[in-house]
């Protein structure tokens, strides 16, 4: 697997936006808006890094609770493969024999940014993978 990008939750994004720009990052597209969780994203390149800015548009986003414990942080790795359900059940088997605790999280569905076909999230007692 090879990382897509860094996603990193802000509580204000165009402030976060005018940051990532001071540190020489350059927007990859336009900001949007996933009403499916209820955030804007927009994504950011530097030296072949690629950096999610999330934040959601209400309190009623899933990821408002995280951004109220947080703050603005670094909070998931997304990385790419040529075979998602293939890759998410060696993941899973992994977690269950290694004591990971790797499960799904979130069945796998079409991307709204165009450059991902389809997404899923895991997770396990440590961190967050997308």
């Amino acid at each position: 697997m090879h990382i897509h990008h860094i996603g990193y939750l802000v509580k204000d994004i165009g402030a976060a936006e005018a940051e990532f720009t001071h540190l020489g990052y350059i927007p990859e597209d336009s900001r949007t808006c996933d009403n499916a969780r209820g955030v804007e994203i927009s994504f950011w390149l530097k030296d072949g890094i690629r950096v999610e800015l999330i934040s959601p548009v209400s309190e009623s986003s899933p990821i408002f609770g995280l951004l109220k414990k947080y703050k603005n942080t670094p909070y998931h790795i997304c990385y790419e493969t040529n075979n998602l359900s293939s890759k998410i059940k060696e993941l899973c088997q992994l977690g269950e024999g290694g004591g990971g605790g790797e499960l799904l999280f979130k069945k796998p569905r079409e991307s709204f940014f165009r450059r991902l076909r389809r997404a899923s999230i895991l997770k396990n007692s440590n961190f967050w993978v997308v």
